[in-house]
């Protein structure tokens, strides 16, 4: 399944300070997601200047800056600076806030903390240039994977076994739910895994 950009849902973030850009949410038991009850939410934030993060009780997140600029943030009385592709993970339930001014943009990994207290987190990795070994993914997927694309990039190989020639924009993503994949792309990507 591919969720272009021009699909994404423009809403506020929770606390009404900033712009979230819904991608894709999922949730593994029946019955019908709604805006707060979700395994995984997959978004892309706009943040201006110093601004408080929305609180998400019961959930774990992960950022992921897509911007060149650092993205300064302040996580209880800690400033930490996150660079362009490199995550952070946190609970989110802690107060957390962007320090500075200027424009970022990032990804967000939004997931349900298991009941049984622990914290369980989705795989997220950005995937190098892809030379002697191109092999993406490979592997039978029994929980979602999705592939975000940092920059336009096409993705080859097999979903379920059937052929698979994905051109995606850049902040496309590309979505298996279950099934044989057997994917490549010619540049680097996001993965995320539940």
């Amino acid at each position: 399944m591919l969720i272009q950009r021009a699909a994404w849902k423009t809403q506020p973030w929770k606390n009404g300070r900033g712009i979230t850009h819904e991608i894709w949410r999922y949730k593994t038991s029946e019955g019908t997601t709604t805006a707060d009850d979700y395994d995984l939410r997959l978004s892309v934030a706009e943040i201006d200047g110093a601004q408080p993060f929305s609180l998400f009780a019961g959930y774990d997140r992960l950022l992921l800056p897509l911007a060149d600029s650092p993205l300064q943030l302040e996580i209880g009385a800690q400033r930490t600076p996150i660079r362009k592709h490199a995550g952070i993970y946190f609970p989110g339930d802690i107060v957390v806030a962007t320090v500075g001014e200027g424009h970022a943009i990032d990804l967000n990994v939004i997931q349900r903390q298991a009941s049984s207290g622990g914290r369980v987190h989705a795989t997220v990795a950005v995937t190098e240039p892809l030379r002697a070994s191109p092999v993406l993914w490979a592997a039978t997927v029994t929980r979602p994977l999705a592939v975000f694309a940092l920059e336009p990039c096409t993705l080859v190989g097999s979903v379920a076994g059937a052929p698979a020639a994905n051109s995606l924009a850049q902040f496309d993503t590309y979505i298996v739910l279950s099934g044989p994949v057997d994917l490549t792309s010619d540049v680097p990507v996001v993965w995320i895994r539940l």
